[in-house]
């Protein structure tokens, strides 16, 4: 097969016709071997990637990359130290956006939401652009999660799983959530 049939559509064509004629075994990775040697290559990811050595790797242990989840599960204990003592407040000890937004429940909202309107008169278009780029970034949260659960060591496929790594991701996304939501209401009610 051709350097380009086998290859991630990532890959420029001209590094791919630059290695079509190498005779490395690294010759057809998405590394290139002028720059990474080989065995940089499988000091970096724990695994050589021929086929036989890859599958007889692969029997001996869940992961791909198990050097990258060494460090991962190295960080473990901090992590969840972190999680449980500083980082994140969950469930009824966490901050709700409607907790620094009117209450529209109240008699008096509409005379709150005008305050709100007028003290955000004040704020620079500027301000305004910046506010709403981070909202559309904090909205982007399925896919950062959907990213975190990628990784080897720090996957959550259940939504449940009690690593460090899966509490902290879930604890992150849910506190990104409501950043997201606070500035999506408050755009919306300025």
């Amino acid at each position: 097969a051709s350097a380009s049939s086998t290859s991630s559509a990532f890959t420029p064509q001209s590094f791919l016709a630059t290695r079509a004629g190498s005779s490395s075994s690294l010759s057809m990775s998405t590394v290139d071997p002028t720059v990474v040697t080989k065995k940089e290559y499988q000091d970096i990811c724990g695994v050589d990637f021929d086929d036989k050595t890859l599958s007889d790797r692969l029997k001996k242990t869940a992961y791909l990359y198990p050097k990258h989840v060494e460090v991962i599960e190295d960080f473990a204990p901090l992590v969840d130290k972190m999680v449980d003592d500083i980082l994140l407040e969950t469930g009824e000890k966490s901050w709700q956006p409607q907790d620094f937004l009117p209450d529209l429940s109240e008699d008096a909202w509409v005379e709150n939401v005008k305050n709100l309107r007028e003290m955000a008169a004040g704020v620079p278009d500027e301000v305004f652009v910046v506010l709403v780029g981070d909202m559309v970034t904090e909205e982007a949260l399925p896919t950062y999660q959907t990213l975190l659960n990628t990784f080897e060591g720090c996957d959550d496929p259940t939504g449940t799983t009690e690593s460090a790594w899966a509490r902290w991701s879930r604890g992150w996304t849910s506190e990104e959530n409501r950043h997201g939501d606070l500035l999506n209401k408050y755009l919306y009610l300025s």
